[in-house]
């Protein structure tokens, strides 16, 4: 069976690959390190002193034990739930809103994106309080 690419094209995939390898292993270092350390902390019981003392599946049913747990994983599932819909629906109604010309569309662009950088003042104003 013939190649569907050129030589030029594989030396072109092969170079994107070269360029995207280093970006693709540091992140994966920076979120499998943190998230294999976790579970292997949650095997022991750890101290703020730094002692641990092994203790094996004895925190995962304390948790599943734990009618807070159902509790709190229901409120995190609603407020998942509720942010996603609650954000796409408004963009996509904003989306429609602003997709054809009408009278006062200035505005309301004006307004939408005031707000907008309202948010990013506000949030480098807390940052540069709290750094």
């Amino acid at each position: 069976m013939p190649s569907l690419q050129s030589p030029l094209e594989r030396a072109e995939a092969r170079f994107g690959w070269k360029l995207v390898a280093p970006t693709i292993v540091i992140l994966s270092l920076l979120i499998l390190y943190p998230l294999i350390y976790n579970v292997y902390l949650s095997f022991f019981d750890v101290q703020l002193n730094g002692d641990k003392l092994f203790v094996g599946f004895d925190n995962y049913s304390k948790l599943l034990s734990n009618p807070d747990y159902y509790l709190a994983m229901w409120t995190t599932a609603l407020y998942l739930i509720g942010t996603v819909v609650g954000t796409t629906v408004l963009g996509l109604a904003m989306a429609l809103l602003l997709r054809d010309p009408f009278k006062g569309r200035g505005l309301v662009n004006a307004c939408y994106y005031a707000s907008l950088c309202g948010t990013g003042n506000f949030s480098c104003f807390w940052l540069a309080v709290f750094v």
